[in-house]
Order: structure tokens, then C-alpha cells, then sequence
């Protein structure tokens, strides 16, 4: 976000990116020498992680930064109205989607398992000591 302040106070100026540029490098290097690999792909993996990512990371954040106040005021409403949109409709759907709920008997039950999987009971007092049974 500095560096695009920078660019907006100063089109022409280059020292901003004489010192951005290499903390931008400095940080991403640090990130893929100093942080450890959670697993190694098998077959396929995503390509030049963290480079890649973080260039986008820091693409966006500098297009964001050069945006007018009307721009994010916009964007600001938008967001809004995309989560009350969530909040009260998608949310709902996607908990139905998760949970397998097709709209049809109300009293289906879900057993939660050790390993926190959701599986649907077939009948009733399926439930062991180590799960939870939760209704509707």
C-alpha cells in the first residue's frame, strides 16, 4: 500500500521502488526458506509457491491502493451487499448442501463422529457414547 501512495504522490519517482521491491523479495524468500513445507505433493502441486501468490498479493494491494475514494466507496457497498446476500440466503444454502438436507422429513438426524465427519443416521438411536446427535 506504500508503494502505491508513493506512485500517487510521485508518478515519476523510483526510490519507493528501489525500497519496496527488495523488502517484497526479502519477505517472499523468507517465507518459502523459513516456513516449513506442510506436505510435499505427490503427483502435482501448485507452481512457484510462494512467488506467485505473493505477487499477486501484491498486485492487487497496489491496484487497491491507486483506486479513487469514489472507487472504494463503491467497492464498500458492494462488499456490503454481498454479505447481508450471504448472510441471509447463502449461508442457509450452503449449510443445507453440507448437511445433505433436501428439503424432506424435518426430523432426519446427523450423527457427529470422533473425527468431526458428518454422517447421516439411517434410524433412530444410532448415536454411540463418542458422538453427538444433532437435530433440526
Amino acid at each position: 500500500m506504500g508503494m502505491s501512495a508513493y506512485w500517487g504522490l510521485r508518478p515519476k519517482g523510483w526510490i519507493g521502488y528501489v525500497v519496496t521491491i527488495p523488502i517484497w523479495v526479502l519477505s517472499t524468500a523468507g517465507i518459502q526458506f523459513l516456513v516449513p513445507m506442510r506436505r510435499k505433493p505427490k503427483v502435482w502441486g501448485v507452481p512457484l509457491v510462494p512467488w506467485l501468490p505473493s505477487l499477486s498479493i501484491a498486485t492487487n494491494l497496489f491496484l487497491m491502493g491507486s483506486l479513487g475514494a469514489q472507487s472504494f466507496i463503491r467497492f464498500g457497498l458492494c462488499t456490503g451487499l454481498m454479505l447481508v446476500y450471504y448472510i441471509f440466503i447463502g449461508l442457509h444454502a450452503t449449510y443445507d448442501v453440507a448437511h445433505g438436507f433436501d428439503g424432506g422429513n424435518i426430523e432426519e438426524h446427523r450423527v457427529i463422529d470422533d473425527n468431526k465427519m458428518m454422517s447421516k443416521c439411517t434410524e433412530e438411536g444410532v448415536a454411540t457414547k463418542s458422538s453427538v446427535v444433532v437435530g433440526y
